[in-house]
């Protein structure tokens, strides 16, 4: 969360449409926002259903649309920016952030093992050939379990 908070260049949190869900069945708004401010929603906001959209929005990352607009920062002590979503997702799937104050309810840990394999899935190399590609999701998972359940 440190990393990707000093690559946060706006001064917000994270912005929230429609907090107390008034307009529910109204339809969805999508609003795009950097990293830093999803990973601070997924980790200070107390509803789930909005830190599992946080989820799902650094699962697609990078999007299209970001990659042209991108800044000059590529790396942050040394690990590439590309793979901050992953690593926050991963340290919510862990349950191992010292900066929340309550942990992730079982539900949206789940949800992070999936965004995590989104991740991946979307990183996957195009040819199956290509064998010494870096599979950084995967290791994330096989760490967690690893962790969770030989440790």
């Amino acid at each position: 969360m440190e990393l990707i908070s000093i690559t946060n260049k706006t001064p917000l949190l994270w912005i929230c449409i429609d907090p107390n869900d008034c307009f529910s069945g109204m339809g969805r708004a999508v609003v795009f926002q950097p990293d830093a401010c999803v990973s601070a929603q997924l980790f200070h906001d107390g509803n789930a259903s909005r830190q599992v959209t946080a989820l799902r929005c650094l699962a697609e990352r990078p999007l299209r649309m970001m990659q042209s607009t991108s800044s000059s920062l590529k790396n942050v002590y040394d690990v590439d920016v590309s793979e901050l979503p992953v690593r926050i997702i991963g340290d919510c799937l862990r349950g191992s952030a010292a900066h929340t104050s309550q942990a992730h309810s079982p539900a949206v840990r789940s949800q992070a093992a999936y965004a995590v394999a989104q991740w991946q899935n979307n990183k996957a190399p195009v040819s199956r050939d290509n064998v010494k590609a870096e599979w950084l999701g995967l290791n994330i998972l096989l760490q967690y379990f690893r962790e969770r359940f030989m440790g």
